[in-house]
């Protein structure tokens, strides 16, 4: 009876660290772990926790894809692919239709057209230094002294967002410090910060409808969601498990290697 072929996904980004489970028709497994010290060190763990979410050996793994900020940390991968590639999968295989994808991560937000058959269309980036990231939103929870899963609680006790325009994130950043010593709330800085980043991506462009979001900010900060559909006016969802989007299509294209032969899978060498 021939092994039922198991590949695993690694999205190696700038905040967080995910690790995909994959047996070619679902997740099986998965983790999600911050960054802190090596990516490389990080990412072994990750692993290791999914395997044990998936409740099997390393041993029972076909092929190993890493993608990500940092995935050419991951020397005992088999094959790394680009973000905009994995994300494409992975939001496919989740809304089968056509979009516009929107990628909020730590750093680097995205927008990436999909057709109906599941082929990119279209990449457009926002400008290197923009405020547009879930490592902007981090800071600015550290400077309110909230935890970040509570800025967007502590941003729905403000009425009128403060205004925090710049489109670089060490000026947007001195701009919160500004707010705060004019005498603006917490809650109206949680809340400009927020429509800030709203703010940026809409002035990306490239949207088309269904709007749907990858990325850790659809999970920790879905008050942003909000407010990028006000100024689409048009609905904006996050897709199912938005955070692992890019490690799923990291798998998946791990999968497609292994049943084409590309790679073969004795060669791995497992680093857990």
């Amino acid at each position: 009876m021939m092994r039922k072929l198991i590949t695993a996904g690694i999205d190696v980004g700038s905040v967080c660290i995910k690790a995909v489970i994959y047996d070619g028709s679902a997740v099986i497994g998965s983790a999600v772990i911050p960054v802190k010290g090596l990516f490389q060190d990080r990412a072994q763990e990750a692993l290791a926790q999914a395997l044990d979410d998936a409740q099997i050996g390393e041993g029972a793994l076909a092929l190993i894809c890493a993608t990500g900020y940092a995935a050419e940390c991951l020397t005992w991968a088999n094959t790394t692919q680009s973000v905009a590639s994995c994300l494409t999968a992975g939001a496919f295989a989740r809304f089968s239709q056509k979009m516009s994808l929107v990628d909020l991560g730590g750093e680097d937000p995205k927008v990436i057209g999909i057709d109906e058959k599941g082929k990119r269309t279209g990449l457009r980036s926002l400008r290197k230094c923009a405020a547009g990231s879930g490592l902007f939103l981090d800071l600015v929870a550290r400077r309110l002294d909230v935890h970040p899963s509570r800025l967007q609680t502590l941003a729905c006790d403000s009425e009128t967002p403060a205004m925090i325009g710049s489109y670089c994130s060490v000026f947007a950043l001195s701009q919160v410090y500004e707010r705060l010593r004019d005498g603006e709330t917490p809650a109206a800085v949680a809340a400009g910060a927020i429509e800030s980043v709203a703010e940026r991506l809409y002035e990306a462009g490239g949207f088309s409808a269904p709007v749907m979001v990858s990325g850790g900010m659809a999970e920790y900060y879905p008050n942003v969601l909000q407010a990028l559909s006000r100024h689409l006016n048009q609905p904006v969802q996050a897709l199912p498990g938005p955070i692992e989007i890019a490690a799923l299509g990291a798998a998946m294209k791990a999968r497609h290697m292994a049943v084409r032969g590309q790679i073969q899978p004795e060669t791995i060498a497992h680093p857990v």
